[in-house]
This record gives structure tokens, C-alpha cells and sequence, in this order.
């Protein structure tokens, strides 16, 4: 049965002569997370993934999403819909749909849900066509009934708790880099890149420690829009000493924005804001805030290994607590045992969604325990992606965790995933690499078997803002931006086998440089992730000298950085695994 909000919203498009209402799934910040108040996709749609593009017609809809949510989408998308299998962008895959099977005259959007990029693609393609789009900021919110409130959540001084750059410091390096492209303001929109040059953290958005604002910045002050209720006391006055003005989000309009040569990140502005800004911007490249946050301090640098060494003490009592559970468990009480462990070691808030996924549910990439729950009885294995914000750092972690005897063929694919993740975290590179070329690395160890996974192998890991960070990532696509010292990636591949298992392995991994000779300046990866490996189900047969001798000094790591901060039990469980590596791989070098 339809919900009231799609009967009500295809009444309005009757009325209004609107073939289709486009959903980017966005909120006005262009939030993987998307505030909840803007959350449109699955309440139009019943798909409740993080990526898709909805298209409701007037009788049914499309999604568009890529291969991490296909199962999902075609478990969830009711009669009358059609999924797009998308391999690169969801908009252009549901472009390419339409003409071949027949273009929508009119599409109906609302320009807070689209940035300012994704906007001017839209109206390049219908103009392109003869089509007709008409923006319409009344929907579908005039229709949402039960829609979520705006958040109301405290707005903290995170640079009070922790050693960073100062905010007037890194006011001073913004200004220097909009003046750099003959600007005389910056409008910021992206969540994490407000919190980033603040210094602030809040909890309005899921699984960030961020708040909902905007930040202009011209040469005399910067001046925060947001939700005012929320700052702790006394912050105000600590930020108007910094030289930043705090404004009621509801006050923020284009006219209050006075420069005329203006900077705006066209990726993460909402066109809403961007386009009555049109004829005065300068630029719409990327913000330089990304490219300023994905290197990072010292300080910050620091923090990542503290967070690792709380994780993996977590992570090892998880090990314990699963070998020690004989009976039917569920997905749901592995990811919060997890959680309860990770609080334990002073945890804020998980990273992201855990995936906890035993058997065939591990082949659904992005699968969610918390709205299935499958229960875990006799053998197999269990998919266990999950990660925290610490006050001291983010992190981000996947093994796979195995139950009765290991079967040969789940073996073969874990060791095969394995030498993936070794060989792109082993391998020196050149300064000037980009991620697709590492990417190859470690696809390429697959392909050699005719196999292949559908997602990235990396993404950049924000600092105690987003997991999922640009503008450095690890895939297929041509990303132009090349990996810098300082930066802090994942590391990823994986194999999954429909209605049967999936695996995945994943460390978070620095960026370092090595050496230089007369060929390059080379760089490498240090590994920040302290979580062990599982060695049943290892097929040594298929290792080499070299990545057995990985294997070894990883375990090695994680004794020399864990073990002195283990319980007596933790220890002797630790080193009881250390006893299984070296009957493995035989003492290796």
C-alpha cells in the first residue's frame, strides 16, 4: 500500500503537469548521512540504502543505485518499480535508462536536495533533450506528514578537548587560499568541512559528530549559520574572539552573502543557495577545506593510533566473547556486543552502520543486522565491518570471523582476499599516484582468478568527523587526486558470492613517505589497524615467502602495540593466536 506522502505528491504532480519527481536521497549539505528531517528517499521509495536516485512517476518509480545495494533494492522496491543497476553515476544511469526507454517531458526537483553540480548536469542532459525541468521547493515536504523536526543537538568546542590548529589559524589558511583564486569570500556547506575549520563537533547528523550550518568566510570575520540553541555555554563568546560571528540558521539568505567574487564548493552546496549566486561566483571547484582536512596533523595523526589501540582491545574481547558462544546467536547481539565493548574503551558513536553478516547475507555489501537480524546457528561465516569515533580518533575495520570447521572453498576465497589487502598495503609508490592506480593492485590479484567486487578498494577517513572522506579514494574511477603524506585511507577488497558468503578484509591505512632515488620520491603505507587476521581460515599453500612473512610481523605488531595494554586473559588469548600463525606459516623469517 502506498504512503500518504506518494498519493499526496502524485496528486500535486497531476496538477502541476509533472511527469517525474527526481530525489537525490541529499540533504542540503550533500551528507552521506543525510539529516533526518530531509531523509525523502526511503519514505518516497521504501529503500532504505544510503545511495540511490528515486525517480516517482505517476504510476510507480525507478531507483537507481550501484551494486553494493542491488540485492537490497530488490527485496525492498514495491510492485511497479523499476531498479537501475548502475556502474558509475546514478544519475547518468538513470539518464541513459530513460532514453532508451522513453523520456519524461517534465521532472519535477527541489533544489536543497541537489547540489549545485548535480543541478547544472541535470539541466545540461534536459536541455539537451527538450525537457523540461521545474524546481519546486514546497515538495515533497508540504506532504510529509510525520516529517522528522529539524535537530536540536548541543554544538561543542572539540578544540578544547583535543590539540588541533587553532581557528584562527586555519581561518588564515582558508583566506589565503580563496584569495589565491581572486575571491574575496568562501560559502562552505559541507558538514564535516564547518566542524573542520571550527573545530567544532555536534550530533544532529547519524554516525558524524557534526552539526547543520553553513560558514561564510570574508576577510574581515566568518560567520557561522546554525541552529543557536545548541552551543554549549560560553562557546559564543569563545568564537567571537576567533573572529567568528554566530547567526540563527534561519537568518542565512543569498543577499546576506555581500562579496562579489565568491568561492563555493559546487559538490556540496544545495543549488537552492548557489543558484541566486550564479553571476558572482569565481569558482566552484572542489573546497579547499577537503583537500586542508585529509592531511592531517600531527596531532590528529596521533589520535588515530590512540583510537586504534582502544579499538583493538575491543576488538580482541570481541574475538574472546564469539569464541566462547556455542549456542544460536543473532547478527544484532554480535554488532552490540561489539558496541558495548567499544563504549567500554570510550567510544562516542559508532562510525557507521555495523554490518554484521552471517552466511549469505555477507554477499549483500552494505547488508544492515539492525533491520533484518538473521540468527547465527551451526557453521559459517560472519561478515563483521564496523567502527568508532573515539574523542581521539576515527576507525574503520572488516574481518570475517568463521564458526565450526572452515570449508576448503571458504578458505580459498578468504586467502585470495587476503593477498589482495597485502598486495596494495605492501606496495611503495611513486608521489604524484593517484588511488585508481592502487586500486589495481589489489583488483588485479583477483582478476588473475577471472574474479571481481563491485565497490572501491579505499576511501579517506575523516578525523572524528567522517568515515568516508574526500577527496582521496581508491577505485576504478579516475580520480585526479593523488595520495599525500599525511592522508588516511582504507584499505579493502573483498569477494562475495550470492546466496552463499561474503568476505571482505579492511585496514585503515597512512599515508608515509619512504625514500627518494633518482627514479622518484616514493611514498608507502603504514598500517594503523590493530585487529587480527584469522588463520583457520588461511590456505598457507597459496601464500608466498613474502606475504607469509606479512602475516608473521602483523601478528608481531599487534603483540608489541597490544599486548602490554591487555588483561592477563587478553594476553594469553593473543598469544594463543600468535602460537596458531607459527604453526601456519613455519616460523617464517
Amino acid at each position: 500500500m502506498e504512503s500518504d506522502l506518494v498519493l499526496r505528491l502524485r496528486q500535486w504532480m497531476e496538477q502541476h503537469h509533472i511527469d517525474v519527481w527526481l530525489d537525490s536521497g541529499q540533504d542540503p549539505h550533500a551528507s552521506e548521512y543525510p539529516l533526518q528531517h530531509w531523509r525523502t528517499r526511503q519514505p518516497l521509495s521504501g529503500f532504505s540504502g544510503s545511495a540511490g536516485v528515486v525517480a516517482l512517476t505517476r504510476s510507480g518509480g525507478i531507483l537507481a543505485t550501484d551494486s553494493r545495494y542491488w540485492l537490497q533494492a530488490e527485496t525492498e522496491l514495491g510492485p511497479g518499480w523499476e531498479l537501475v543497476r548502475a556502474a558509475g553515476s546514478l544519475d547518468v544511469a538513470l539518464q541513459a535508462h530513460w532514453q532508451e526507454r522513453g523520456l519524461p517531458q517534465t521532472i519535477g526537483l527541489n533544489p536543497w536536495q541537489w547540489s549545485w553540480e548535480r543541478w547544472q548536469a541535470w539541466g545540461h542532459w534536459a536541455r539537451g533533450w527538450g525537457l523540461n525541468l521545474v524546481s519546486a521547493q514546497e515538495a515533497p515536504f508540504a506532504f510529509w506528514a510525520d516529517r522528522p523536526e529539524p535537530p536540536a543537538g548541543i554544538i561543542r568546542d572539540y578544540e578544547a578537548d583535543f590539540p588541533l590548529d587553532s581557528r584562527p589559524m586555519k581561518l588564515d589558511r582558508l583566506r589565503a587560499a580563496f584569495k589565491r583564486q581572486r575571491a574575496t569570500a568562501t560559502l562552505i556547506s559541507g558538514l564535516d568541512q564547518i566542524a573542520w575549520v571550527l573545530n567544532l563537533r555536534g550530533n544532529d547528523i547519524d554516525y558524524n559528530p557534526l552539526f547543520e550550518g553553513y560558514l561564510y568566510v570574508d576577510p574581515e570575520a566568518a560567520h557561522l549559520y546554525c541552529h543557536t540553541g545548541g552551543l554549549e555555554d560560553g562557546l559564543p563568546e569563545r568564537l567571537l574572539r576567533d573572529g567568528v560571528q554566530v547567526h540563527d540558521l534561519s537568518a542565512l539568505r543569498p543577499e546576506a552573502l555581500r562579496s562579489e567574487r565568491l568561492v563555493i564548493d559546487a559538490a556540496t552546496t544545495p543549488a537552492a543557495l548557489a543558484e541566486p549566486l550564479a553571476d558572482r561566483l569565481v569558482s566552484v571547484a572542489p573546497a579547499v577545506v577537503s583537500l586542508m582536512k585529509a592531511v592531517k596533523s600531527p596531532s590528529e595523526i596521533d589520535g588515530f593510533r590512540r583510537a586504534m589501540i582502544a579499538d583493538g582491545r575491543a576488538l580482541i574481547r570481541l574475538s574472546m566473547w564469539w569464541e566462547s558462544q556455542t549456542g544460536p546467536l543473532t547478527e544484532a547481539e554480535v554488532a552490540a556486543t561489539l558496541w558495548r565493548f567499544r563504549q567500554e574503551e570510550g567510544a562516542w558513536i559508532p562510525s557507521f552502520a555495523t554490518i554484521a553478516a552471517w552466511g549469505p547475507n555477507a554477499a549483500v555489501v552494505h547488508y544492515d543486522p539492525a533491520e533484518r537480524g538473521a540468527s547465527i546457528e551451526g557453521a559459517g561465516l560472519l561478515l563483521l565491518d564496523s567502527g568508532a569515533h573515539y574523542p581521539w580518533g576515527t576507525t574503520d575495520v572488516t574481518r570475517v570471523l568463521v564458526r565450526g570447521n572452515p570449508r576448503p572453498e571458504w578458505q580459498l576465497d578468504y586467502t585470495r582476499v587476503l593477498r589482495a589487502l597485502i598486495a596494495v598495503a605492501t606496495s611503495p609508490f611513486p608521489r604524484g599516484s593517484k588511488g585508481y592506480q592502487l586500486d589495481a593492485l589489489a583488483r588485479g590479484v583477483l582478476w588473475r582468478d577471472r574474479q571481481a567486487y563491485g565497490h572501491g578498494t579505499g576511501h579517506g577517513v575523516g578525523h572524528v568527523l567522517c568515515v568516508h572522506e574526500g577527496p582521496q579514494r581508491l577505485g576504478p574511477d579516475p580520480n585526479p587526486q593523488e595520495l599525500l603524506p599525511g592522508m588516511v585511507v582504507s584499505l579493502e577488497p573483498g569477494l562475495y558470492r550470492a546466496g552463499q558468503w561474503g568476505i571482505r578484509l579492511e585496514n585503515l591505512a597512512l599515508v608515509r613517505g619512504a625514500q627518494t632515488n633518482e627514479f622518484a620520491e616514493w611514498l608507502g603505507f603504514e598500517l594503523l589497524t590493530l585487529a587480527p587476521f584469522e588463520p583457520k581460515l588461511v590456505d598457507v599453500e597459496l601464500l608466498g615467502p613474502a606475504e607469509r612473512a606479512w602475516l608473521w610481523e602483523e601478528h608481531l605488531r599487534l603483540e608489541k602495540v597490544l599486548g602490554p595494554r591487555l588483561t592477563d586473559s587478553e594476553r594469553a588469548w593473543l598469544e594463543h593466536r600468535g602460537r596458531e600463525w607459527k604453526n601456519l606459516l613455519g616460523q617464517p623469517q
